[in-house]
């Protein structure tokens, strides 16, 4: 659980992408969107090791 004593409104912003773009994307994000102030944010890079369809539950092997 998150507790912040101040009100705070956030985004959340997802995508997913090649490992050879992330870089290039990583800059983009963060040149748009510092602003300087406490609270610009973060990003997180993680890896998919895998990826189901909800409605067939079968793994997407591409």
């Amino acid at each position: 659980m998150l507790f912040h004593p101040w009100p705070v409104s956030a985004n959340l912003t997802d995508g997913l992408t090649g490992h050879e773009e992330v870089d290039a994307i990583l800059k983009l994000v963060i040149v748009t969107a510092r602003t300087g102030q406490v609270g610009d944010g973060r990003i997180f890079v993680v890896p998919v090791a895998e990826n189901y369809h909800v409605r067939t539950g079968f793994m997407d092997l591409e």
